[in-house]
């Protein structure tokens, strides 16, 4: 839960820097991710390697927290800032970590011996992929194909659904809806779709269209809508200035009730369609 709020929180503490412009966002990142390369290398990346070389560097416990909370800030930061790094590998990393401190706790005491190690990281891994995105099963097929083994799959399956019904009853959600929608409710704070309430609507790009590979920045949108997101097939991508729409995109944007007709027909201009 901590990385599910953190990373909500941290998209709007950035937006809170009066003396910073989002195009700059980046260089605090950056300026820690300098002085990380410069001590701890390793750390650094995607995390996969990290999380290979976890049963060989044996770390002592301060070790693992250390690196936990460093990897924790360093990803809410980075994801904060806007960064195309996403959030799948911290996930996984992240999970791993706090496998290697729980099997770190219990061998100290006895309880599990090293060749446990590999299994907590493992089982971690899934747990919190599946606690944070809310999907057990992808959780499950993820680590199963990185393992490359069957022998894990039961445990697997008891670990992702435990942690997807402890998510469940914390009132959890999906990361990726949270973000969609924590960033969608910050840009609605503009004027009128602020302080009336507001709806959304789709609006299709069809063959021909003249909004049809052209870029969001290079558009005249109507001031009453805000584009939320873009709808490409299967996928959803949050667009930015320099997005290209394409023939087959649909649009989904935010208006008020009472403008929805006129942004409508705004948009059918722009496309050169006849309003309906």
């Amino acid at each position: 839960m901590a990385f599910y709020f953190s990373n909500l929180i941290l998209q709007t503490a950035y937006q809170k820097i009066k003396w910073l412009t989002p195009r700059f966002y980046s260089l605090i990142p950056l300026s820690i991710v300098v002085f990380i390369g410069m001590f701890w290398p390793k750390v650094l990346g995607g995390g996969n390697k990290l999380i290979t070389s976890l049963p060989v560097l044996h770390l002592s416990l301060l070790g693992l927290l250390g690196l936990f909370v460093l990897r924790l800030v360093f990803s809410m930061l980075s994801y904060g800032s806007s960064l195309p790094g996403g959030i799948f590998l911290p996930i996984l990393t992240l999970g791993a970590l706090l496998g290697a401190i729980y099997w770190k706790i219990l061998a100290d005491i006895g309880l599990l011996t090293p060749a446990l190690l590999t299994n907590c990281i493992v089982y971690a891994m899934a747990g919190y992929f599946a606690g944070i995105s809310k999907a057990p099963f992808t959780a499950i097929l993820l680590v199963t194909e990185m393992v490359g083994s069957l022998e894990h799959l039961m445990p697997l399956a008891l670990v992702t659904l435990s942690a997807y019904a402890v998510c469940d009853i914390l009132h959890g959600r999906p990361i990726y809806e949270a973000m969609l929608d924590n960033l969608a409710a910050h840009t609605a704070k503009v004027s009128l779709l602020s302080t009336e309430q507001h709806e959304q609507f789709e609006f299709p790009i069809f063959v021909g269209s003249n909004l049809q590979d052209r870029m969001i920045k290079d558009i005249k949108w109507p001031k009453e809508c805000l584009l939320l997101v873009i709808r490409r097939g299967e996928k959803e991508i949050l667009p930015h200035g320099e997005t290209v729409l394409k023939a087959g995109d649909t649009l989904v944007l935010l208006t008020t009730p009472k403008d929805r007709r006129s942004v409508q027909l705004n948009l059918n201009k722009l496309s050169k369609l006849p309003p309906d």
